[in-house]
C-alpha cells in the first residue's frame, strides 16, 4: 500500500489520496488505471479551482451575489469565454452558470457574443457600474414613491390591538438602525438624552443619510448631553443645525448612560453593554407624556452648549 502523504488542500484532497491508496491495493487484479486517472482529474480540478478562487471585490454593494461577483471578475480577468470554459474554471454546473450569466446580462455587466460554433461571454467595462448605480437609484425612487400607499394598504390588514402599549426589543447594529430610522416618522419634534455616537454606532454613511432625511422632512430635535466636547465636524449635511440643538448638564446633577428618543407616542432607548447593543421601543401615550415632562424640566436646568454634541 502506498504511504499517505501529508495533505493541506482540504478534505477533497484527503479523498483523492485515499482513492489512490485503495486503487493501488487492486493493482494485482488489473483495476489500477481508471481509479488513478479519475483521482488525478479530481485533483487537477481542485487545484485549478483553488488557483482561480476570486477574493471579494466589493461588488456586493452593487447588488451582486458572491457567485455573480465571481463570474463577473473571472470574465473581466480571463476575457471572452464559453459557458463550458467558465464552468470548468468556476466549478459551477452549467445550469447555474447560465442563470448567473443571464442575470449579469440583465444588469448590463456582461455581453454575449455569437459565432457559428458557440456563444462567448465577456465582462462589460467596470465603468458600466455607474449605470448600475443609476438603475438602483431609480428603483429606490420608485419604491419610495410607492411606500406611503403600500403602508396604508398593509396597515389596513393589521387587526386593532386591545392593548394601548406596544413594546419592541432590538439587538445589534441593525436593531439600532431600526430605532433611529423610526424617529424619521415623527410628526412632532424628537427629544432625548444623548450618550453614544451615531457615526460609531451605525456607521457614518448611514448616519449621514439619517441627518439628510431630518433636514428634508424638517424634523426638529433637542438633545441633552453630559459632554461639552465640540464635534462640529461630525456631519457635512447642510442646514442640519437649523433643526438640531443641544444643551449640557453636569454629570454630577444627572449622569447619562444611554441614548433616549421621545416623540409622538414613542419612548425608545438603546444601550451599549460589554460590546452588545440592545434597545427597547415602547409605544404608550401616557408613558411618553411623562418622559416629555421630565425632559422639559431638565432642559430648563441645562445650559446651552452651542453646536457641540455627541451624536445626532
Amino acid at each position: 500500500m502506498a504511504s499517505r502523504s501529508p495533505v493541506s488542500a482540504g478534505s477533497d484532497s484527503f479523498v483523492i489520496v485515499s482513492s489512490i491508496n485503495m486503487s493501488t491495493e487492486k493493482n494485482n487484479n488489473g483495476y489500477l488505471l481508471f481509479p488513478i486517472l479519475s483521482a488525478i482529474i479530481k485533483l487537477v480540478k481542485l487545484l485549478f479551482s483553488m488557483a482561480n478562487k476570486i477574493e471579494p471585490t466589493g461588488l456586493a454593494a452593487f447588488g451582486l451575489s458572491p457567485r455573480q461577483e465571481s463570474v463577473y471578475v473571472s470574465l473581466l480577468a480571463g476575457g471572452p469565454m464559453t459557458p463550458l470554459q467558465l464552468s470548468r474554471q468556476s466549478g459551477l454546473n452549467r445550469t447555474t452558470l447560465y442563470r448567473i450569466l443571464d442575470s449579469l446580462l440583465e444588469m448590463g455587466l456582461a455581453e454575449k457574443m455569437l459565432d457559428r460554433k458557440s456563444a462567448r461571454y465577456t465582462a462589460s467595462p467596470p465603468d458600466r457600474l455607474d449605470f448600475r448605480i443609476t438603475r438602483m437609484e431609480a428603483d429606490v425612487a420608485r419604491a419610495r414613491e410607492a411606500l406611503p400607499g403600500l403602508i396604508t394598504r398593509l396597515s389596513a390588514l393589521t387587526p386593532p390591538t386591545a392593548s394601548p402599549t406596544r413594546v419592541l426589543h432590538y439587538r445589534g447594529r441593525e436593531g439600532l438602525k431600526q430605532i433611529l430610522y423610526h424617529t424619521l416618522e415623527s410628526k412632532t419634534e424628537v427629544i432625548g438624552f444623548g450618550y453614544g455616537n451615531w457615526n460609531d454606532g451605525v456607521g457614518r454613511i448611514f448616519a449621514e443619510k439619517l441627518r439628510s432625511r431630518v433636514v428634508e422632512r424638517r424634523i426638529r430635535a433637542r438633545e441633552i448631553l453630559n459632554s461639552t466636547e465640540s464635534v462640529k465636524s461630525f456631519t457635512r449635511v447642510p442646514d442640519y443645525f437649523k433643526y438640531y440643538q443641544n444643551r449640557f448638564i453636569d454629570p454630577k446633577i444627572l449622569t447619562i448612560t444611554h441614548d433616549t428618543y421621545i416623540y409622538d407616542d414613542v419612548f425608545a432607548f438603546y444601550h451599549f453593554f460589554r460590546g452588545d447593543i440592545f434597545g427597547v421601543e415602547m409605544v404608550n401615550s401616557e408613558i411618553t407624556r411623562t418622559q416629555k415632562q421630565i425632559f422639559d424640566i431638565i432642559w430648563e436646568i441645562a445650559r446651552p452648549s452651542g453646536k457641540s454634541g455627541s451624536i445626532t
